[in-house]
């Protein structure tokens, strides 16, 4: 027994030391990989010989970094030999053949460190890479192995993504309402929940589940956006520009096509020229191709603030979008034709407005400026025609069923009333 005692205390003393040592040497590896200095790393730790498994991890991360992929991936199927239940290894070799764009040796890494050590965040890796490479229905079995084990917001978020993807929206809403169930204040898997609504079209749910978040958190701006989204969705553009307002106060300006374009949409409902146009223009930038409401609306905010050239040259842009006999056609010519007859180009402005009538005979707006080009081109009679055609359509309008419509009529009958008496009276009758 005694010793046995001795022989302890002898391996323990000579054991200190080399121990003491270790720690020392790989402290002076992990300084030199923190300087970035790899290749002296991996020459220390060959001339120390450092072989266990914290050492092994540092060599592998130098190798990496110094572009030796192979290498680096030798070392880390050394370790997992050596430690086969560290799952930390399987998902940074998984990382290396991904670089590698080897995704076939990546999903097998990641495979079969979850089937060794059932570590969730290796099985996520393995189900998100797996979603990624567009095999979603191999995903869903690997969530569904991982939520046996337990329910994990992000892996419950890429299961619902999956379910999406599949065609089987309804059970991905069914999925994110439950957790959210668990947890209110997962605001991730409401940011999903709420995007799947508006896909089949739930828009008052959107907006239900987005306001009741924001009672929570008023200035998340994800949720700001989505709950915007929405109100403009329901015709709500004064509710949706506060929630643009609130987020662009916090100076997180909008960078997504879709929140460019209905916070651009908002401004311009509220009649706020300026505005709408900065962010129709980034909309326009944002667009992954080109994009016929975006410079429509960008046009319209120059149009309206009587920029006329630009508008002119802006609506010229759209035009050239727009596919051949579609009802768009008539509206963009018109409003050509009026910017180019602001600009005095009176023949110009009537070729356009000409186009705009055969499109749409009963485009009494174009009637109106068709009737004005005429009139400074001492064409009397073809302006006489063209303002009975406003008053013919229009007749029956109001400022209160139509203010537009009503405008026209008003105009067309003043114009008629000072070209002459024989055409006023036919007028009236």
């Amino acid at each position: 027994m005694t010793k046995r005692i001795l022989r302890i205390i002898v391996i323990t003393f000579v054991s200190l030391p080399l121990m003491a040592q270790e720690r020392d040497d790989l402290g002076r590896m992990q300084t030199l990989i923190e300087r970035m200095a790899y290749q002296e790393a991996l020459d220390w730790a060959d001339s120390c010989r450092l072989l266990g498994e914290e050492a092994l991890c540092l060599k592998a991360k130098a190798q990496s970094e110094l572009g030796r992929l192979s290498e680096a991936i030798a070392t880390y199927r050394t370790i997992i030999n050596v430690a086969p239940l560290n799952p930390t290894v399987y998902r940074l070799e998984a990382e290396l053949h991904i670089s590698m764009q080897d995704y076939k040796a990546a999903t097998e890494a990641l495979r079969s460190g979850y089937e060794r050590t059932s570590d969730i965040s290796t099985g996520y890796s393995l189900a998100k890479l797996l979603v990624h490479l567009g095999q979603d229905s191999a995903a869903m079995a690997v969530t569904d192995q991982i939520l046996r084990q337990d329910s994990v917001a992000p892996v419950i978020r890429l299961r619902a993504k999956s379910l999406k993807t599949l065609h089987r929206p309804q059970k991905a809403i069914e999925l994110l309402e439950n957790q959210l169930r668990r947890d209110s204040t997962d605001f991730l898997s409401l940011i999903d929940l709420a995007s799947l609504y508006a896909q089949l079209g739930e828009i008052r749910l959107m907006e239900k589940a987005t306001a009741r978040y924001l009672k929570i958190d008023s200035l998340n701006t994800s949720l700001l956006l989505l709950h915007a989204e929405a109100m403009m969705l329901l015709q709500e553009a004064d509710s949706a520009l506060q929630d643009y307002e609130c987020v662009i106060r916090q100076g997180n300006m909008p960078t997504a096509f879709k929140d460019l374009f209905y916070c651009g949409l908002a401004f311009y409902k509220a009649e706020r020229w300026g505005q709408a146009e900065a962010f129709f223009s980034r909309a326009d930038a944002a667009a992954y191709e080109q994009n016929y409401m975006a410079k429509y609306y960008y046009a319209m905010c120059a149009f309206r603030q009587e920029q006329w050239a630009e508008a002119e040259k802006r609506m010229a842009n759209a035009l050239e979008l727009i596919q051949p006999k579609t009802d768009r056609l008539t509206e963009v010519h018109t409003i050509l034709g009026r910017c180019i007859a602001e600009q005095g180009r009176t023949e110009n402005a009537i070729s356009h407005l000409r186009y705009a009538m055969e499109y749409d005979r009963g485009n009494s707006e174009a009637c109106l400026l068709l009737g004005q080009c005429f009139e400074r081109m001492g064409n009397r009679s073809g302006a006489i025609h063209m303002y009975r055609l406003v008053v013919d359509k229009e007749r029956y309008s109001s400022a209160q069923t139509d203010a537009e419509a009503f405008r026209r009529l008003a105009e067309a009958r003043t114009r008629l009333s000072l070209i002459g008496p024989e055409e006023e009276e036919e007028e009236n009758l």
